[in-house]
């Protein structure tokens, strides 16, 4: 009864500090900050994106110069590939357009090694995927015809 005159307790403090520290003022003040530094992240990061996009555009396009000026030093070939990779990874019209580039030459992705083309597209070579299909198929059709000997001694 006693309690209930008083009114409500002082609530119980914990004595670990890192806990009562967190304990919110008011049950929205939470989310408004995460929420908001959730778009501000967002945006930043598709600025962000879009800056390296058009720096790999810009590497690509000044690595052919570049490569002319300076023959002797391959200067231009890793501006070339490092404007690829930028362009592959930050932007999904540069990934769509160097697939399309390569399915019109398949020439330029025998070209490209596997760690290039694991580095821009994440994935393996094409190449290398239909020769793991193939291989796959095989131990598939291994399996699943029985050997010589076991025909022959069946048949006996």
């Amino acid at each position: 009864m006693r309690a209930m005159l008083q009114g409500p307790s002082k609530p119980e403090t914990d004595k670990d500090p890192a806990k009562a520290s967190q304990s919110p003022k008011s049950p929205n003040s939470a989310a408004v900050p995460k929420a908001v530094g959730g778009v501000v992240s967002y945006t930043l990061r598709a600025i962000l994106r879009a800056f390296l996009a058009v720096i790999g555009a810009i590497l690509i396009a000044i690595s052919v110069p570049v490569a002319i000026v300076t023959p002797v030093i391959p200067v231009g070939l890793p501006l070339g590939i490092l404007g690829v990779v930028l362009l592959g990874r930050n932007s999904d019209f540069g990934r769509r357009w160097m697939e399309g580039f390569m399915q019109r030459y398949p020439k330029v992705e025998r070209l490209a090694p596997n760690w290039l083309m694991k580095l821009v597209f994440g994935r393996e070579k094409q190449e290398m995927i239909e020769e793991a299909q193939i291989e796959a198929a095989a131990e598939a059709l291994e399996d699943a015809t029985p050997a010589k000997d076991d025909q022959e001694t069946s048949s006996r």
